[in-house]
């Protein structure tokens, strides 16, 4: 998948707002989901999924892999 164009986000949470109002967040809201091996069908279900990984690691390392996929 091509990159997006979009500045990196400093929390889930930002990137939920964000998503909520731009469909390039929400694309990557869904990518770093797929990315850490869940299935998001849903914007919810995708920062659900992005929120266990964070209580299972850190929100930190979360939140790096989702800039990563930027």
């Amino acid at each position: 998948m091509p990159r997006l164009k979009i500045d990196p986000v400093r929390s889930i949470g930002e990137l939920h707002r964000r998503a909520l109002v731009n469909t390039d967040y929400l694309a990557l809201a869904f990518r770093a989901a797929e990315n850490l091996g869940g299935r998001p069908k849903k914007l919810d279900e995708a920062i659900r999924w992005l929120r266990v990984n964070a209580l299972e690691t850190n929100e930190q390392g979360v939140v790096d892999e989702i800039n990563f996929c930027r």
